[in-house]
């Protein structure tokens, strides 16, 4: 489908180092820092970009910004997900990515994956928004195997798979 070969080149492969798991999955998108310390404070922040993340995202979170490039990122964790809001230098929206374990996803999407892939545990879900675009990144593993799914349109792709040594 074209559709899915337009979302695997929006999207950087991500290292199977088990112990790098922040890789960033998009290819402009900052490299995420270690959860105790995920962005610079006290950063100058575009007047638009606040203005857009107060009418967008209700959240009673504390909300850390930081740039990196020309991407301004908004970083909060509420409900035990961890979102990260990109603008362009001019405070419009670029993207958002809400990261979360399996007991978060949304049940049509887990039947979806579990459909194909039982054998499996879910360890990471990235959800994606992009535009229209609205996809999922799961990170899939039996104690032999690696699986990084796409789940788009109601349809689940392959996107990278490796063997554990």
């Amino acid at each position: 489908s074209s559709a899915i070969l337009l979302v695997a080149t929006l999207f950087k492969p991500v290292s199977l180092d088990a112990q790098k798991v922040s890789e960033p999955l998009f290819r402009d998108a900052p490299k995420i820092e270690s959860p105790a310390n995920p962005v610079a404070e006290n950063v100058p922040v575009n007047s638009k970009a606040l203005k857009s993340f107060s009418r967008n995202y209700k959240t009673s979170a504390e909300v850390k910004w930081s740039t990196s490039g020309d991407m301004i990122q908004a970083y909060y964790k509420e409900d035990g997900k961890q979102s990260r809001v990109f603008y362009n230098p001019k405070g419009k929206w670029v993207r958002t990515l809400v990261t979360y374990d399996e007991s978060r996803l949304n049940k049509y999407i887990k039947s979806l994956v579990k459909r194909d892939y039982w054998r499996y545990d879910i360890s990471c879900v990235i959800e994606a928004r992009e535009g229209a675009m609205h996809c999922y990144f799961i990170n899939i593993e039996t104690a032999k195997d690696f699986k990084q799914l796409i789940v788009y349109e109601g349809e689940v792709f392959v996107h990278q798979e490796f063997q554990k040594q």
